[in-house]
């Protein structure tokens, strides 16, 4: 017996589809971050890099707390500002812009300071690596917001 017409398992199929990718993708920016800190982080590096991963962790956990918190309080608040504000669409949109454009600053850094991607030859610009830490926690942020 069919429980979904072939409207909506098309749709399901779509969103399925659509969170394997999303899914793919964060993992592979999460990696490039990662190695981008193991070839840049010249001392103590692997104390460095797990400092990284564990803020990163902490960030998307709190951006899920943040989410949760919001639409609990939309839900609480039938006539408040967030109704108005539209809360839920709002802040997924915001978040998967921020999750777009929160990278950007470290490509133009990059370039910027003298990094060049050119094969076989790859090399980074002169910055402080210590730059990836706040990258990485607004990241972190904005995937616990999505997820």
């Amino acid at each position: 017996m069919d429980t979904f017409d072939l409207a909506e398992r098309r749709n399901i199929t779509f969103y399925i589809v659509g969170l394997t990718f999303y899914s793919i993708g964060l993992e592979i920016f999460a990696g490039s971050i990662i190695t981008l800190a193991l070839d840049r982080f010249t001392s103590q590096t692997f104390e460095k890099l797990g400092v990284l991963v564990a803020v990163n962790q902490l960030s998307q956990f709190a951006g899920a707390i943040v989410i949760v918190s919001l639409l609990l309080a939309h839900d609480l608040i039938v006539q408040g500002p967030l109704v108005k504000w539209r809360a839920p669409k709002a802040l997924l949109s915001f978040s998967a812009f921020a999750l777009a454009a929160i990278p950007l600053p470290l490509l133009i850094i990059d370039r910027i300071t003298g990094g060049k991607i050119q094969h076989p030859e790859t090399r980074y610009g002169e910055y402080n690596p210590n730059f990836l830490y706040p990258i990485f926690i607004l990241t972190g942020i904005s995937i616990g917001l999505i997820d």
